[in-house]
């Protein structure tokens, strides 16, 4: 991952930008296997996206946090990344999911 902020365009919710935390600054890589050596879902997710020729994401704001991951994979892969749309969670009247 690049030690830069991440934007995000998303169609809902404009550009986002994801800055860094002061852990990601220092060492700004993130796990992509596991130590039992299976993927984990930041790259089976991209790796699917690209292998079935994905051109929109649409999915809950609560993953709007991983897509800076995404993104960055795209980018490793060569590949342009989908259009992303983060929407608002359909929530339980007690606010559950």
């Amino acid at each position: 991952m690049t030690r830069e902020p991440v934007t995000i365009p998303d169609l809902v919710a404009g550009d986002v930008v994801r800055k860094l935390t002061d852990r990601e600054e220092a060492d700004p890589d993130f796990v992509i296997v596991r130590s039992d050596g299976k993927p984990v879902f930041h790259l089976v997710n991209v790796v699917d996206d690209i292998e079935m020729d994905i051109t929109h994401v649409i999915r809950g704001e609560d993953h709007l946090s991983n897509t800076s991951k995404h993104v960055e994979l795209f980018k490793a892969f060569g590949v342009e990344a989908p259009k992303f749309a983060h929407i608002p969670l359909i929530l339980n009247s007690d606010g559950s999911k």
